[in-house]
C-alpha cells in the first residue's frame, strides 16, 4: 500500500507510560484521511476513518443512554418502568 505514513504506526505511542494520547489520535485521523483519499469507495476504510475522527473528540460522541431515557430505547426496545 503506497502510503506516506502507515496509519497503525501513528495510532498508539511506543511508550506505554504516555498519558496524553491526543497527538496520537490526531496523527491517526490524519493518516486515515490519506488512506481514504486513496480508496474513497472502500467502506472498510471509510468506517475506520470515521472511527479515527470520532476518537479525536470522544467527549462529543453521545452515549446510547442519551436517546430517550435508557439504552433499550436506542436499540428499539421499551423501558419497563
Amino acid at each position: 500500500m503506497p502510503l506516506r505514513k502507515k496509519p497503525l504506526a501513528t495510532r498508539y505511542p511506543d511508550n506505554p507510560e504516555v498519558e496524553e494520547i491526543s497527538p496520537y489520535n490526531d496523527a491517526f485521523a490524519d493518516a486515515m484521511r490519506g488512506v481514504h483519499q486513496l480508496y474513497p469507495n472502500n467502506l472498510d476504510v471509510l468506517c475506520i476513518f470515521v472511527e479515527a475522527l470520532m476518537g479525536r473528540t470522544p467527549w462529543l460522541t453521545p452515549p446510547l443512554y442519551l436517546f430517550d431515557g435508557d439504552a433499550s430505547d436506542a436499540r428499539g426496545g421499551t423501558s419497563s418502568g
